[in-house]
């Protein structure tokens, strides 16, 4: 048996800045990889099969069983593997919690079934057939500059440090549905990917995404609001396509008082913090 921890993920920011050939939205955001994650492991089996501790999941949404289907698949592999995921990370929730362990299992199960053939950069090259965040948890980037559809990374060296607080209300939000609603004359321009801008866009940007999800969802424009309100918030912001919203704080003592706020008028929603590094 073998086993690894899958880490979330947060969009510190999200721009949508076109659309390409294939119908798919080109953005640029910056990811950071987080201390929260899942755990999956696998053993070798006869069949191949993926069962879910801790959260619902259809068999529509597996990405990681998706993922081990094709990797299967494409490398004529006749043995099967037992997938095990205990789930931590929120479901569609814009913490990447489906993509990381879909980058998990492909990780896994290359050692599993002994395809040593695969390099880093052909399994990357799986990851993004497989969903567009796969690959940055291919990558095993802390934090990274995205742009394109999720298949063009750069790791980024900011120098900065902050308190992070994630809050989710415990809603599904699918990705299809907050990027349909994305007009074509109003993308957000291109930003260079250097240091300042992107701190620039972390402090002082947006995400894309949030006008529909707050017109559509309207605990999620009340939860930015409140967020925004704890005492010494600098940001408020949706993380991808949501329901996670996040505050960021500079003293660890507000992003305490933050969460014990909110969790005591919320005490059904789901909370998470930590000291960010990047």
């Amino acid at each position: 048996m073998l086993c690894t921890k899958s880490y979330a993920k947060v969009n510190l920011f999200l721009n949508v800045v076109g659309k390409n050939l294939n119908g798919y939205h080109d953005v640029q955001s910056h990811f950071l990889r987080l201390k929260l994650h899942d755990i999956v492991y696998v053993s070798l089996s006869d069949t191949l099969r993926c069962s879910v501790e801790g959260a619902k999941i259809s068999a529509e949404g597996n990405i990681a069983l998706k993922a081990a289907q094709y990797l299967q698949k494409t490398h004529n592999v006749l043995q099967g593997a037992d997938i095990r995921i205990i789930k931590n990370i929120p479901v569609a929730a814009g913490l990447g919690g489906g993509s990381s362990n879909a980058a998990a299992v492909l990780k896994l199960l290359t050692k599993l079934w002994g395809l040593k053939e695969l390099k880093k950069n052909v399994l990357g090259e799986i990851a993004f057939k497989i969903g567009a965040d796969v690959p940055f948890f291919i990558s095993n980037y802390q934090s990274s500059f995205v742009e394109g559809v999720g298949d063009i990374l750069t790791p980024k060296k900011l120098g900065i440090k902050f308190y992070i607080l994630l809050v989710n209300p415990k809603i599904n939000i699918l990705s299809k549905e907050a990027y349909a609603h994305i007009l074509t004359d109003a993308f957000s321009p291109n930003i260079i990917c250097n240091t300042q801008p992107i701190i620039n866009e972390i402090f002082h940007g947006k995400n894309d995404l949030e006008p529909h999800i707050k017109k559509h969802y309207p605990v999620i424009d009340k939860l930015l609001k409140t967020i925004q309100q704890q005492q010494n918030c600098i940001v408020s912001r949706m993380s991808g396509s949501g329901s996670t919203c996040f505050g960021i704080f500079d003293k660890k003592t507000d992003v305490l008082s933050a969460a014990e706020n909110m969790s005591r008028k919320h005490p059904d929603y789901w909370f998470y913090n930590q000291l960010v590094l990047i």
